[in-house]
């Protein structure tokens, strides 16, 4: 049921309340910023290698920046997740 539940209200107001579609909802966008920065860093990877320096340094930094956004988000979603309190 909360599977179904969070895949039904990804993005709406009611994921606010409900704890394990909103920490779903963390993992998925991190797991999409990561994917972004290896995108960004095999684009970054080829440029270098074909000597298109200037979209390498580009495709690098945003590679940079994707990632520590990521660690950040996980970082949170850490320190804010799963709390649970002992009987």
């Amino acid at each position: 049921m909360t599977r179904m539940l969070s895949n039904r209200c990804r993005h709406s107001f009611c994921c606010l309340f409900d704890e394990k579609a909103r920490s779903a909802a963390v993992l998925e966008k991190e797991g999409i910023v990561l994917h972004y920065a290896l995108v960004f860093l095999v684009v970054a990877l080829i440029a270098g290698v074909l000597g298109v320096t200037g979209v390498a340094a580009v495709a690098t930094n945003i590679a940079y920046v994707l990632f520590v956004v990521a660690l950040v988000l996980f970082v949170v979603h850490l320190i804010t997740g799963r709390r649970t309190i002992a009987p």
